[in-house]
């Protein structure tokens, strides 16, 4: 009976053994389940934009509108007035071997007239500024001998002198300055007559515009 309970004891002993070490893990080793493995989340891919080709690129600049160009408004008026004189759009050839009695050769006399009397007025409006300033130096120089004290009558005879050749030099030259500005409207009034066309301040200066005058 007692040699029963002594096993019983031992057994009862060795299952607590046991059971203590199987609830004591050894050292170092953890306690529990084993841990799980980190779980790796893969990234998000991003969307792969989309590629704008060169032409529809936004630094491309917008193309300029089309305009229609521009017309000289007073081309077709200048033709509608000028009528047959219109033939002065020849070229410098045809007006240097026109017949004189054509509409080129009349337009051709015409320049030739016109731009003479051109170059003779300024010639001569330079003259007449001149002499309008000698005689200005002429007067004032026969006032100072007439007020002379006492007064040298040969310096007054001889600034009479000059004074009176200044103002027939000025007399002169504004003739010919006079006769040069009649002698562009002469050039008119005969290409008006053989062209049997009036000839406006506007017809003339389209005119010499295509002359180049």
């Amino acid at each position: 009976m007692l040699r029963s309970l002594a096993k019983v004891a031992v057994l009862g002993m060795t299952v607590a053994a046991t059971s203590q070490v199987l609830a004591a893990p050894p050292q170092g080793v953890p306690h529990g389940p084993p841990p799980r493995p980190p779980v790796t989340v893969a990234p998000r891919m991003q969307p792969i934009p989309k590629v704008v080709p060169q032409s529809n690129a936004i630094n491309r600049r917008p193309s300029a509108p089309q305009t229609a160009p521009r017309l000289d408004p007073t081309l077709g008026k200048g033709a509608s007035f000028l009528g047959k004189l219109n033939a002065a759009h020849a070229s410098t050839t045809a007006l240097e071997h026109a017949s004189a009695t054509s509409t080129v050769g009349a337009i051709a006399a015409y320049k030739a007239s016109t731009v003479s009397a051109q170059t003779s007025i300024k010639q001569y409006s330079g003259l007449v500024s001149q002499d309008q300033s000698a005689v200005t130096l002429a007067q004032t120089a026969l006032d100072a001998a007439k007020a002379a004290n006492p007064p040298v009558q040969a310096d007054i005879d001889r600034a009479t002198s000059d004074l009176s050749a200044a103002q027939q030099k000025l007399a002169a030259d504004q003739a010919q300055l006079a006769a040069s500005q009649q002698a562009i409207i002469d050039a008119q009034t005969t290409l008006s007559s053989s062209t049997n066309k009036a000839l406006t301040p506007e017809a003339v200066a389209k005119l010499n515009q295509l002359l180049g005058i």
